[in-house]
């Protein structure tokens, strides 16, 4: 081997380096990023002026556990019906 040649090895590994780590940040952002919904909201209800989105699903309330389906207060941190958190 030359001499000359290991400051162009030594260069190219940097590189293939940086560019394992870039892909690494990539997939990751990506993955966090790319959420799909696995399953269906179970507490589903319709709001008194039938307001339902265009997927034909009914809007939730958002003051309901989301376990149980009880009426939460605003200061509530957790359910007082099951004491899930909010």
């Amino acid at each position: 081997m030359y001499p000359e040649f290991i400051a162009i090895y030594v260069g190219m590994a940097i590189l293939i380096i940086l560019a394992i780590i870039v892909l690494i940040f990539v997939i990751k952002i990506y993955n966090k990023n790319n959420t799909t919904i696995t399953s269906y909201p179970r507490n589903i209800s319709v709001n008194n002026n039938n307001n339902v989105n265009p997927h034909g699903m009914g809007v939730q309330n958002p003051l309901a556990c989301k376990k149980c389906g009880a009426t939460l207060s605003l200061n509530e941190m957790f359910c007082p019906k099951c004491g899930n958190p909010k």
